[in-house]
């Protein structure tokens, strides 16, 4: 980690006694203060919380509440500790760190030996790309503990070589040999800022990520097929923060979710108005695709999305410049809270299946929403603007 911010911690060590009237008559905290320093090192300062000491920290949060600590990577959203042991139940703490200087937890940990506090960050699809662990006695007194948080993943760079180990330190120099590197433990591989080309496609084994670490998607994977798909998913497949692009030529499809489950989350997906069939993300399982934008997919008969069964989730993303927006000939998907604007022919085309359409804006096609020969539910959309019809049936 380059970057940091401090949490701060309430630990309870012993157990909370009550009277019959709600009043805590003992009760023994530490103070524990964890700070992710530069280098991924996390420090863990175990203090007894005594009046003086809670006044004091109180006191100083008022008076430097927005003095910056620090900032945490971009694709780290979420901190996550765990205390565990042998002897007691695990403890799991998640708390929102993006943007943030420092947070206060309550965690009631009971004293004993081999306390486990084990750190994660994760990003926003809640994968673990930062982690480390260190094992105390606690007793109340005061513990200093150090924790090195590590990347937890296999690395692409442009300037990389295809060399295990891929760390982030020597990375990779294709997406195709980092998943070559992965396993069941480290499963995700992030993708540095830069383009990368690709001649032939790729499949993504079950349960593996790639994770595109660019900013503004800048991380571009280019393809220059000219028929079969750039990337096949299997089930537990994620792909986050990618833009993905067609060149001079053609894929068929770009992404194809291969009858599994597979997550298209934060990417653009483009097309490139080339004369030949093309479908921007073709789904047969039960999928979903969230906050992405999808365009450009204009040549006849091409989609940006392409159902044929499975029951896919489409949410919250923008259509916009393709042939048909999203195409359903099969299945029961939801699509809903989604923006469709400027495609030429069908912002929907539901031609089987039974699809839920709700709860999207709907505008500037030449048709809004077309059903033939299918059954689908049509509920608390916007349709407006287009140029022939806003719904054919």
């Amino acid at each position: 980690m380059k970057k940091a911010i401090a949490l701060i911690l309430l630990l309870a060590f012993a157990a909370f006694s009550y009277s019959c009237k709600g009043l805590i008559k003992n009760r023994q905290t530490t103070l524990v203060t964890v700070t992710i320093e530069s280098g991924g090192k996390v420090a863990l300062d175990v203090r007894p919380a005594t009046l003086p000491v809670l006044a004091k920290r109180y006191l100083r949060r008022i008076i430097s509440f927005q003095t910056a600590v620090a900032a945490v990577p971009a694709n780290v959203q979420n901190l996550r500790l765990t205390v565990s042991a042998t002897d007691m139940a695990s403890i799991v703490q998640t708390v929102t760190v993006a943007g943030l200087d420092t947070v206060d937890l309550l965690v009631d940990v009971p004293n004993g030996l081999q306390r486990n506090f084990l750190v994660e960050g994760l990003d926003s699809g809640g994968i673990v790309t930062y982690n480390g662990s260190a094992i105390t006695d606690l007793n109340g007194s005061p513990v200093l503990l150090t924790v090195t948080m590590t990347a937890t993943g296999v690395f692409v760079s442009p300037l990389g070589t295809n060399t295990p180990p891929c760390s982030e330190a020597a990375p990779c120099l294709t997406i195709p040999y980092a998943l070559t590197q992965t396993t069941s433990t480290i499963p995700t591989v992030f993708v540095s800022a830069g383009t990368y080309s690709f001649g032939g496609g790729f499949t993504v084994p079950a349960n593996r990520s790639i994770i595109c670490q660019g900013a503004n998607h800048s991380s571009i994977l280019s393809s220059l097929l000219t028929g079969g798909a750039l990337i096949t998913g299997n089930a537990g497949v994620t792909i986050s923060g990618c833009a993905i692009v067609l060149g001079s030529s053609g894929a068929t499809p770009i992404i194809t979710d291969n009858n599994a489950n597979i997550l298209v989350n934060n990417c653009v997906v483009k097309g490139s108005g080339f004369a030949m069939p093309t479908v921007g993300i073709a789904l047969s399982g039960n999928s979903t695709v969230q906050n992405s934008t999808i365009a450009g997919f204009s040549y006849i008969s091409n989609s940006g999305i392409s159902i044929t069964g499975g029951s896919s989730l489409i949410s919250s993303n923008t259509f916009t410049g393709n042939e048909q927006g999203i195409s359903i000939s099969g299945g029961t998907p939801l699509v809903e809270l989604n923006t469709l604007t400027n495609n030429v022919s069908y912002s929907v085309n539901i031609t089987g299946g039974n699809a839920t359409i709700r709860n999207n804006q709907i505008s500037a096609s030449n048709n809004g929403i077309s059903i033939t020969a299918a059954s689908a539910t049509i509920t608390g959309n916007t349709i407006n603007n287009n140029i022939v019809y806003g719904i054919i049936v």
